[in-house]
């Protein structure tokens, strides 16, 4: 009997222990999503990633009245930039508010703060909105799931943020870089202007509403299908940006060998790309300058030579 009684009383404490230890991880940290920063999308200015080996800096630019981001990656003294595309925007918004997973409070100590590394951050985050900068301290990542620690500097609450918002930024050019030398989507586009060797070809699109009916015309002969046209627009739209040039200058002395201009409603001009050719024969380099990349490109040699051996043919009357 007065064994049951004992362990009646072990069990009861170990009950209202664990009822004591729940209710205070609660009042520490949250389980819900808490906003860090509360800042609208408009009002960010910079995003800077300063890591062990690199720093990478997304600024908002703006051209012809739309905004774009703007990328800056510096290793080891070595600085590349380049274009955001479409993917940027859900990049920002990650940012604009900031939010964290939950909270972890402000109470860590002991071997709960030595794992989130914070002790001896080796990142940084910098977000500027509208002049007011945020500063934050980047410690380690949890396993499984590899979301960061962070905490803003000087500060005292850990926060655990999505791996996704921080881990893209990382290493950006896989995801964000613009390569698509034009941006507007093909169902918006009504001609193209093909402008090379001192002669001009506008090709219609037909049926653009269509699908798969939607063809090609030149416009000489508006309704006769002409499939030699539509096959060089499709190489022509296809070709991408393999990498960016460090300096404008890496252009000069090239020669033009076609500048192709889309249009939309209305002659909307919804992109201009010069393909560009330095060098013959096996020295042969080839660029390309797009109002989506904003800096000149190199592209691919191959499909570029295609382009170009084409060129007669298309530019036939």
């Amino acid at each position: 009997m007065n064994e049951i009684k004992i362990w009646g009383a072990t069990l009861a404490l170990l009950l209202v222990g664990a009822y004591l230890s729940y209710t205070k991880k609660e009042e520490a940290g949250t389980t819900e999503a808490v906003t860090i920063v509360d800042q609208k999308k408009d009002a960010l200015q910079e995003i800077v990633l300063y890591a062990k080996t690199q720093t990478v800096a997304v600024s908002l630019r703006e051209a012809d009245g739309q905004k774009y981001g703007w990328f800056e990656v510096e290793v080891r003294k070595r600085k590349r930039s380049f274009a955001g595309n479409e993917e940027t925007d859900k990049l920002i918004e990650g940012f604009a508010p900031f939010k964290a997973l939950r909270s972890l409070g402000k109470d860590l100590a002991g071997k709960e703060f030595e794992e989130t590394k914070l002790q001896k951050p080796e990142r940084r985050l910098v977000l500027n909105y509208g002049g007011s900068q945020k500063e934050f301290e980047i410690g380690g990542r949890t396993s499984g799931a590899r979301d960061h620690y962070l905490k803003a500097k000087g500060g005292n609450e850990v926060y655990l943020v999505a791996s996704k918002i921080l881990g893209d930024l990382e290493y950006p050019e896989g995801k964000y870089m613009q390569r698509k030398l034009r941006t507007a989507k093909l169902d918006q586009v009504e001609k193209v202007s093909l402008v090379a060797g001192g002669k001009t070809k506008v090709a219609l699109q037909r049926n653009k509403a269509g699908g798969k009916d939607a063809f090609w015309a030149n416009e000489a002969t508006p309704d006769e299908k002409n499939e030699t046209l539509g096959n060089y627009l499709d190489k022509l739209d296809k070709l991408t940006a393999t990498d960016y040039l460090d300096d404008a200058k890496a252009i000069e002395g090239a020669a033009t060998l076609l500048e192709a201009t889309w249009f939309g409603e209305e002659d909307k001009n919804l992109g201009t790309v010069k393909l560009l050719k330095k060098g013959d024969g096996k020295d042969a380099e080839y660029f390309a300058s797009s109002t989506a990349t904003h800096l000149p490109v190199k592209i691919s040699r191959f499909t570029t030579e295609q382009l170009e051996k084409d060129l007669g043919t298309i530019m036939a009357p």
